[in-house]
């Protein structure tokens, strides 16, 4: 039976990019569930990986109507083995559901990051593209396994893997950003031709580091590829 991949989408500007099409070429059973439109949270004896993904929401703010929901199926996903790859705001949810912190960064972090990372293996150098407000402490039993001078970018915890930025991203969508967040590129001083320009040039590398997360994310938590 092909390996049961569950992504949660959280709003219409952030859908799975690159991680779906490799999801999907891998020979996974690919499901997408809209919390943010009420979609039925999955039964967790029916999936096999969650992927949480990025939103403009705060994983800290507790008025937002469907992260409480979140949160605790990612416990109840934790306590189950579930294995869960959180992306972003999927990364600060998965560290704040268990027992990390999540919390706002002194200006936005928006442009390529190069990691410092302790298993290139697992988490590539990069680049990859970041683009959030907040950032997370890594929870309990964590460990974390890159960073950059300003903030941690990814950490393990038993099957799971969180991390800050996105490797997802194809053009389409990092334009739909800059279109819907000008403020936030203001505040955090970058042009948004800084972002999409080498992303443009570069997309097949983006894609090509994309899949090979996607891989060591799944083979960390053993679970079964076609290919």
């Amino acid at each position: 039976m092909a390996t049961r991949l569950t992504f949660l989408r959280h709003e219409a500007l952030v859908p799975a990019g690159h991680l779906a099409t490799h999801a999907e070429a891998l020979g996974l059973d690919v499901e997408t569930v809209r919390v943010d439109h009420g979609d039925p949270l999955p039964d967790l004896e029916d999936v096999d990986a969650l992927v949480t993904l990025g939103s403009f929401a705060s994983a800290a703010d507790d008025r937002v109507p469907w992260l409480a929901g979140e949160l605790e199926l990612l416990r109840r996903a934790d306590a189950a083995g579930v294995a869960i790859l959180g992306v972003c705001f999927g990364g600060q949810a998965l560290a704040r559901a268990l027992g990390g912190r999540v919390a706002a960064l002194e200006q936005p972090e928006i442009g390529w990051l190069s990691l410092d990372t302790d298993d290139a293996e697992l988490v590539p150098e990069g680049p990859f593209v970041a683009w959030h407000n907040d950032g997370f402490s890594p929870p309990p039993g964590a460990t974390e396994l890159a960073r950059t001078s300003r903030a941690s970018q990814a950490f393990t915890v038993r099957r799971h893997l969180g991390v800050q930025f996105h490797p997802e991203v194809t053009d389409d969508i990092v334009e739909a950003w800059a279109q819907h967040s000008p403020r936030m590129l203001e505040r955090a001083g970058v042009e948004a031709t800084a972002v999409l320009d080498p992303l443009r040039r570069n997309a097949a590398d983006n894609a090509e580091r994309a899949g090979r997360l996607l891989r060591a994310f799944l083979a960390r938590a053993e679970l079964a590829i076609a290919s």
